[in-house]
Parts: structure tokens; C-alpha cells; sequence
């Protein structure tokens, strides 16, 4: 009995590299019902990260729970991985936070997660940190506005960082007071990079044919959460601003010389459309219709000197030389 009592203590070497490691780790879990390999959240995780310095994975814990450890070769890895978000490994979002070595796995609580949330179709008077933070705060805690140095957004939709519990439905949108005497109106919220979540109860982690709680569905057979506005947000990155060469190459052909003097000359044989494709369609006839995709696509021939970059140069001239013409007959 007496041995069973007896404490392992630390010494103070021991105590000082536990801590050096320490500082280079995040512990992880994965957001599904599915148990997932170490093998499936490495492969997914590791190019996520850009493939940092000395990283390293291990499964903790139960297995179906999902959790692992990420070891890190520097703490600006380390760092960088942790401020980004949302993290997904297939359609299962990845929750993230800091080690303590003082935790078992079992004590380790994944109660929050991060995630950029938007409100649509506000007026402008809400289009600022303070108001928008009270709206924001409606949907989960505010972590950050996105606002410019005056506070004022600008866009679409009023966008934050925002923290929201895992376990607890998504909200929808909002209802908000224009004025003392005005009734609430609602606003529809989206979510960016939402992960998979259930359409009946609204909680991520699980599907529809998973959940423990499912509930009627509207008319029309749609289960609640699948709304006509969808709560995740579509990927509406800017494109890259076209270059004027690559507005008059849309507007003025592709750079062939007899499109050019159809164009300057109203030359009537442009009613020759259909002689035209039949050609362009016995030219992609030559191969098989995968082939002539590739071929119309290949960033090999579309680098190739002489032929693109070139045309863009041909273009832009003849597209000058007919403004400036234009210009000269008054038009």
C-alpha cells in the first residue's frame, strides 16, 4: 500500500525542458462523429500549414474523439497556425488550442470555435464598428471587427471575426431595431468556410442521417436550417482587375486581322457565323474532346513566345490606332 501512494516528483532540468517543448505545441480536434486516422489529419493538415519546419503529429486520447497533438519546429509556426482559421480536414472543421501539459486528454474541453461571420442588406447607419459590433454580438462573442481606421465598413455585408459555441445551433441572422418606436427587423447572417453541419438541429459535426435530435421539415420537404439564403457564404474573392490589354482583346477579338477589319470596316461578310464555327468545330473534331480542352488550356502553349503575349501587343496597337481614328472623323 505504501508504494502505491509514494509521488514521482520533477526536477528542475526536467521541469525546464517539458516546458521549452511545451511552448512549440497545439492540441487539435477534429469535429466528427467518424474516427479519423492520425494518417487522414496529417495528410490534410500538413499542406494546410504550408508544410512547416519540424512538424509532427500524434493521436491522444480516445479514438473516436479525434483529438491529436501538432508538434512545431518554431513558435512563429506555431503561431501562425494557431491565429488561422477555420481550419477543415475533408468537411469536419478543426478546433485548435493551446497545449497545457497539465491536462489528461479527457479534461481537454473544445467548447468554442472561430469563424468570419457576415449580416446582409443592413442599412448604412449600421455599417460601422459600433453599431455593427451589437449586431455582431447577436451571433456569437465579437473577436474582430472588419473595419477600416475610421470604423466604417465597406462592401456588401458587415464582416467580424466572431467566437461561437460548437455545441449550439448556427444562427440564422438577426433581428435588429432600426429606432426606438420601429419594429425588430430580421437580417440574414452567412458564414464563411462554414464546416459540415446537420440541416435538422443546425450543430456542426454531424449530418442529417446522424443526428440524435432530428426535427419536422418545412413545407416543401426542406429540413430548417436548409434556407433559401444559404448560411454558408459563396467564395466571392475579387478577381484581378483587368488590364487594358486584356479589355480590348475581349472587346476587339482575339487579335486576328480579319475580325479587326470586320470591325473598322463594317465588312458584310461578318455574316458568315456559321461557316465560321463549322470550321472551329472540325478543328476541335481532330482529337478527341478532352484533348482539345487541354490544348485550349495548356499553360505551355499559352507561355509560348509568339503567340499570346503577342497578340495581346497586336491587339492594344490596332486598338489604339482605331480610338485615335475615331477621334480624328469626329465620331
Amino acid at each position: 500500500m505504501a508504494e502505491e501512494v509514494a509521488v514521482a516528483d520533477f526536477s528542475d532540468d526536467e521541469e525546464e525542458e517539458v516546458t521549452v517543448v511545451a511552448e512549440w505545441v497545439l492540441v487539435g480536434k477534429v469535429l466528427s462523429l467518424v474516427p479519423l486516422s492520425i494518417n487522414t489529419i496529417t495528410a490534410a493538415m500538413r499542406p494546410g500549414w504550408g508544410n512547416p519546419y519540424g512538424l509532427k503529429f500524434r493521436s491522444i486520447g480516445v479514438k473516436a474523439d479525434n483529438l491529436f497533438l501538432a508538434e512545431f519546429g518554431c513558435k512563429i509556426d506555431r503561431d501562425r497556425s494557431l491565429g488561422g482559421f477555420p481550419w477543415i480536414v475533408g468537411k469536419y472543421s478543426v478546433l485548435m488550442k493551446e497545449y497545457d501539459e497539465r491536462l489528461s486528454a479527457s479534461e481537454i474541453s473544445f467548447e468554442r470555435m472561430e469563424i468570419l461571420a457576415r449580416i446582409l442588406n443592413l442599412p448604412l447607419g449600421w455599417m460601422n464598428e459600433q453599431k455593427g459590433t451589437r449586431a455582431m454580438s447577436l451571433l456569437g462573442t465579437v473577436v474582430k471587427m472588419d473595419v477600416d481606421a475610421n470604423g466604417k465598413a465597406s462592401g456588401a455585408y458587415l464582416r467580424a471575426r466572431i467566437s461561437i459555441e460548437v455545441e449550439k445551433p448556427i444562427k440564422h441572422g438577426v433581428m435588429l431595431r432600426m429606432s426606438r418606436n420601429d419594429d425588430p427587423r430580421w437580417f440574414d447572417a452567412q458564414y464563411e468556410m462554414l464546416p459540415f453541419f446537420c440541416f435538422f438541429c443546425g450543430i456542426m459535426g454531424h449530418s442529417e442521417l446522424e443526428c440524435s435530435s432530428p426535427v419536422p421539415r418545412k413545407e416543401g420537404g426542406r429540413p430548417p436550417y436548409q434556407t433559401e439564403i444559404p448560411l454558408r457564404a459563396a467564395d466571392d474573392r475579387r478577381r484581378k482587375p483587368q488590364s487594358f490589354a486584356e479589355a480590348a482583346a475581349e472587346s476587339f477579338g482575339s487579335g486576328s486581322s480579319s475580325s479587326w477589319n470586320n470591325h473598322m470596316h463594317g465588312d458584310k461578310r461578318r455574316s458568315k457565323p456559321n461557316a465560321d464555327k463549322s470550321q472551329k468545330s472540325a478543328s476541335a473534331g481532330s482529337g478527341t474532346g478532352k484533348d482539345a480542352d487541354d490544348d485550349a488550356t495548356s499553360p505551355v502553349k499559352a507561355g509560348a513566345p509568339g503567340t499570346s503575349k503577342e497578340k495581346v501587343h497586336q491587339t492594344v496597337a490596332r486598338a489604339m490606332t482605331y480610338l485615335r481614328q475615331r477621334k480624328w472623323k469626329g465620331c
